[in-house]
C-alpha cells in the first residue's frame, strides 16, 4: 500500500509516492510559468497548477495500481493569494509570495495597526510577502474583483478544493496570511475589523492532519485512482520541510533551500525580536512554533540562470537523460572556490 504526497511549489508541481514505511517508490514533476507583467510583479495561473497536479498524479501512478493508494497529502507554496468566486473558479491570476506590488499597502497597515502591534498579534512584520497586503491591494486596485470574492485561499488549499470540493485552510498555512492571532490560533478579529476585511471570505481553519474528504470520483478516474481515497489537509512547504527535517522539538533547526530559502528553529513559544527581524508561524506539530528567517531568491535564481545562459546544457541533458542542473553542477565543479571573484546579486 502507498501514500501520495503532492507539493505545489513555485517553480513546479511534484507528486511522490511512498511506501507506508516512508520509502520513495516513484515520482513525477511538471514545471509551470511565473509571469512578470510588470517589474516587481509575479503571478501564476491557478488553472496551470491544476493541470500540472493532474499530470504528475497520472505520471507517478503509471506503474502502480490505483487500488494500492490509501491516502493523499498536500503541501505547497505560501502565502500566494488565490481568489475564487462562488463557482470555485479563480477570479484572477494568483499574486505570488515574491510579488512586491503591495508595498504601499504595507505602509498603510503599519500606520493603521502599528508595526509592533501587528508583530505582536501575528508574529510577522508588515511585508509584501504576506497575503494580507495583497488582499488590500486587490481591494484598492481591483474593486470589481474584490466584490466578487467568495473565498480567499492559498495555493495548496485551492488544489485541495479541486480534489475534494472542500474549502478550508490548515492552521500552519493560515499563519502565513498574516491574519491569524498566533496566541489563539484563530483569525484575528482586531485585524479584520480595523482593515475592514469580512470574516466570511476567509476559509474555515482546520488541523494539518484533518481529512478534508475523499477525492472526487471524476478526478480519481481521470488520474488513475479508485474512489474513496482520503485527502489530508497537510501544511505549507515551509512548515512541512521543517517536519521532514525533524525540526520538531525546541532547539531543532534546519536550513531549507528551495525556490526561496529559510532558516527555521522549533520553539515552544515565540520569543519576540525587538527589531522584528524574526518571523513566527504556528508549527504543524501541536504545541510548537517555528521561528523563521529567509531570502526570497534562491533556487529560482538558478532556474533564471539555466533559462538564460544554459541552452546547450538543456538540450544535452534531454538527450542524456539528466536534468540540466546536473550538467551545470559538473561544469561548476571545474571552477575553483570563490568563482574567480564572480559575485551574483539576486
Amino acid at each position: 500500500m502507498y501514500l501520495v504526497g503532492i507539493d505545489l511549489g513555485t517553480m513546479g508541481c511534484r507528486s511522490i509516492i511512498y511506501t507506508l514505511e516512508g520509502k520513495e517508490k516513484t515520482s513525477a514533476y511538471k514545471e509551470y510559468t511565473v509571469y512578470v507583467p510588470k517589474a516587481g510583479w509575479a503571478e501564476q495561473d491557478p488553472n496551470e497548477w491544476w493541470e500540472a497536479t493532474k499530470f504528475v498524479l497520472k505520471e507517478s501512478l503509471k506503474n502502480i495500481s490505483g487500488d494500492e493508494i490509501v491516502a493523499i497529502g498536500l503541501t505547497g507554496q505560501q502565502p500566494s493569494l488565490v481568489l475564487i468566486d462562488k463557482t470555485g473558479n479563480p477570479l484572477s491570476p494568483s499574486i505570488l509570495w515574491m510579488d512586491r506590488r503591495s508595498s504601499s499597502q504595507c505602509e498603510f497597515i503599519k500606520k493603521t495597526i502599528g508595526e509592533r502591534e501587528l508583530y505582536k498579534i501575528t508574529g510577522l512584520r508588515a511585508d509584501a510577502t504576506y497575503t494580507l497586503s495583497k488582499i488590500l491591494w486587490v481591494k484598492e486596485n481591483q474593486p470589481h474583483i474584490y466584490e466578487r470574492i467568495y473565498k480567499i485561499l492559498l495555493p495548496k488549499d485551492y488544489i485541495a478544493y479541486k480534489l475534494t470540493g472542500s474549502i478550508s485552510i490548515d492552521l500552519a498555512s493560515a499563519c502565513a496570511t498574516q491574519l491569524v492571532d498566533i496566541s489563539t490560533g484563530q483569525w484575528s478579529s482586531e485585524l479584520l475589523k480595523t482593515l475592514k476585511i469580512p470574516l466570511e471570505i476567509l476559509p474555515e481553519i482546520c488541523s494539518p492532519t484533518d481529512i478534508l474528504g475523499d477525492i472526487k470520483s471524476e478526478v480519481a478516474k481521470e488520474v488513475g485512482l479508485t474512489k474513496n481515497i482520503p485527502v489530508v489537509a497537510g501544511a505549507g512547504d515551509t512548515t512541512v520541510s521543517a517536519l521532514g527535517s525533524k525540526v520538531v522539538a525546541p532547539g531543532n533547526a534546519s536550513v531549507n533551500i528551495g525556490t526561496a530559502s529559510d532558516v527555521m528553529v522549533c520553539v515552544a513559544s515565540p520569543v519576540f525580536d525587538q527589531k522584528m527581524r524574526i518571523g513566527y508561524y504556528i508549527h504543524c506539530v501541536p504545541g510548537r512554533f517555528l521561528s523563521i528567517m529567509g531570502a526570497n531568491t534562491s533556487g529560482i535564481s538558478l532556474r533564471w540562470f539555466r533559462d538564460h545562459f544554459c541552452t546547450l546544457e538543456k538540450e544535452s541533458a534531454q538527450s542524456l537523460g539528466f536534468t540540466p542542473y546536473k550538467l551545470m553542477d559538473l561544469e561548476a565543479e571545474k571552477i575553483p572556490p570563490c568563482s574567480e571573484g564572480l559575485i551574483f546579486l539576486p
